[in-house]
């Protein structure tokens, strides 16, 4: 196939298409959490990571029908200073290291 036998596409029209361009403002609110455990990590979020050497904190199943909330710790020191359990959920600690944002 040559250069002009290639099929020619053109740049639809966005004002056709319904898009408007250019800057727009952006306020997104916060969306409520949807389940109990990810209201108790609200909840104790600021307090986990204040402690030195816990990098994240989420949730996942970690026995059949049981969640857990799951910290992330940099090396296994730290690991004793996390709670058992908070609002009757257990709290499993993982050596995650070091976690830098892209």
């Amino acid at each position: 196939m040559t250069n002009a036998e290639q099929p020619q596409f053109q740049i639809p029209n966005q004002t056709e298409l319904g898009l408007e361009m250019g800057p727009r403002d952006y306020s997104p609110t916060p969306s409520p959490p949807d389940s109990q455990i990810e209201s108790i990590i609200q909840r104790h979020e600021a307090n986990l990571l204040a402690i030195p050497g816990v990098v994240m904190i989420s949730h996942r199943i970690v026995e059949p029908k049981k969640e857990a909330i799951i910290v992330g710790v940099i090396n296994a020191t730290v690991l004793n200073r996390l709670p058992n359990q908070l609002e009757g959920v257990p709290v499993r600690g993982e050596v995650t290291g070091q976690i830098d944002a892209l």
